[in-house]
């Protein structure tokens, strides 16, 4: 028993350190989104610890009991302890409409982001029809402008495939590595190109795209390399090198970051002249961190825009590219030496242009950002669009829009470069 008058047995400032513990629990159990920094429950919590300072400078060695205006009985105090005897579910009364406005800004931040997120989830979700596809192209023409740029103008049958698409959706395709970019890179690995490498179940995932060969989990040396990607070299890849063959040279490249100047043949001769037995690559085990295949990854679908547009409601017949040529010449800097380069997916539809009748696996990518208004008597502005959707969405003009034009007319199309 304590006698009346007399100073309580638990110190004033245990009492201020509980009450500040309790409401920071509860404030930060409270539902809802965090307040910011400066909210009234921080400025509650600010005050009942000054409320305590100033007491302890007023108290004597012998203070009276705690007063109705201490932070222990006070209606603030009352508020923290049911809170917590609740289980912290109840948010501080005294910051409930502070909570309130910031959980309804912040509501109206999130219904505009899920509105931006379901475009986005609508734009990766699987085509309508199979996700691969196969298509044989035709002959088509390239177009070489005074500059030596060139443009290469590709027709894809892919009749009876089941292929659905709207003006602005893109056709991602596979592409192959040239013979010649084959031939240095079996030479640099130090092979005759014969030699059969087990796939990783992701590289198998990525060969089963193409046809003829969905069954494989073995291939050539050769083979793997016309899938591979070879060019330029990936940040991620010029790190896994950098981690299994600690030459010094390639570490100074990638701490320049400048291993997009680079082939992976010409990194390999780099990587042979210092040391590293390059054979190790398509010798070791898959289940082994440098076997080729967990190093190197496959060629990914690159996306080119459809130039077309079938009847609505009906799969499409052709595929329209057209693709600009890619040549370019590394830098000469410390790191890297200057040479020609070029794109290998617009070099590859190029050859298949000349050629004719190669077959191609391809993939539709729906674009919902890009879409001709369902009111076809409403007259759309296209600026700075690119060639693929602009004459997609005006070749759908001339078969579609133009027969049922409005007051205003069919559109137009503005670009600057």
């Amino acid at each position: 028993m304590v006698a009346e008058g007399t100073r309580s047995s638990r110190p004033t400032t245990t009492i201020c350190q509980v009450t500040l513990r309790v409401a920071s629990e509860t404030f930060a159990r409270a539902p809802g989104p965090l307040a910011v920094t400066e909210t009234a429950p921080r400025t509650l919590v600010s005050t009942a610890t000054t409320n305590g300072r100033r007491r302890r400078k007023k108290d004597s060695p012998r203070a009276t009991i705690p007063s109705d205006r201490s932070s222990q009985n006070s209606a603030r105090a009352s508020c923290h302890c049911a809170g917590a005897a609740d289980h912290h579910s109840t948010p501080l009364n005294s910051s409930a409409s502070a909570v309130r406005q910031t959980c309804d800004c912040q509501v109206r931040t999130w219904d505009k982001v899920d509105g931006e997120l379901a475009v986005v989830r609508e734009e990766r979700r699987p085509p309508v029809g199979p996700p691969v596809a196969f298509g044989t192209t035709r002959r088509g023409r390239v177009v070489t402008g005074a500059s030596g740029a060139w443009t290469c103008h590709l027709e894809i049958d892919v009749t009876g495939q089941g292929v659905h698409h709207l003006p602005g959706d893109r056709v991602g395709v596979l592409a192959e590595n040239d013979d010649e970019l084959v031939r240095r890179t079996v030479a640099a690995l130090q092979a005759t190109g014969d030699e059969l490498v087990r796939l990783t179940p992701k590289w198998r995932a990525a060969v089963a795209c193409r046809e003829g060969y969905g069954e494989a989990d073995v291939l050539p040396l050769r083979t793997l390399l016309r899938f591979a990607r070879l060019r330029p070299i990936g940040r991620e890849v010029a790190k896994r090198l950098v981690k299994l063959t600690a030459v010094g040279a390639w570490q100074r490249v990638v701490d320049a970051r400048m291993e997009d100047q680079w082939e992976l043949w010409d990194v390999l001769n780099l990587l042979y002249a210092g040391g590293y037995d390059v054979t190790r690559l398509w010798k070791a085990d898959p289940r082994e961190n440098d076997a080729f295949c967990a190093v190197i990854p496959p060629e990914p679908f690159r996306p080119y825009s459809i130039a077309s547009a079938p009847p609505p409601g009906q799969p499409a017949t052709t595929l329209r590219l057209v693709v600009a040529g890619l040549d370019y010449t590394s830098a000469r800097t410390p790191w890297s030496y200057p040479r020609e380069r070029q794109g290998t997916a617009s070099h590859f539809l190029r050859r298949a242009s000349a050629e004719g009748r190669q077959r191609l696996a391809l993939q539709i990518v729906s674009a919902p950002r890009f879409r001709l208004p369902a009111d076809p008597a409403r007259p759309i502005v296209m600026f700075g669009v690119p060639a693929g959707p602009g004459r997609a969405a005006t070749g759908r003009g001339r078969t579609g829009r133009a027969r049922r034009r409005g007051p205003h007319g069919g559109g137009g199309c503005t670009g600057c470069r």
